[in-house]
């Protein structure tokens, strides 16, 4: 059972577990949140959306990479460029895949 705070917000206490979220309505979110300016680079973006899962479920950081990186790994989250390069590219953008 969740607790929240008087602003509605989830307490920091709980645990943020991927398979009790539904993560297209999270990606939904996260694409309303960046409307009109997605994140950009592979490194540097998924900062962006890190934080942003942060603020909305008032987690760790630690649990929303856990969250950014399932999203990533089940097609919800893409980034457009080679995320293996040396050097972030900051043309290639994050998209949202809702469904």
């Amino acid at each position: 059972m969740s607790s929240f705070t008087a602003s509605g917000r989830r307490a920091y206490t709980d645990i943020v577990d991927p398979e009790n979220i539904d993560l297209s309505e999270l990606a939904g979110q996260l694409a309303a949140r960046f409307r009109g300016a997605a994140p950009s680079g592979y490194v540097r973006g998924k900062g962006e959306l890190r934080a942003a899962v942060v603020a909305i479920f008032n987690c760790s950081e630690l649990e929303a990479e856990q969250l950014v990186d399932t999203m990533e790994s089940r097609g919800l989250l893409r980034y457009e460029g080679d995320r293996r390069e040396k050097i972030d590219q900051l043309e290639h953008h994050w998209r949202f895949v809702t469904r």
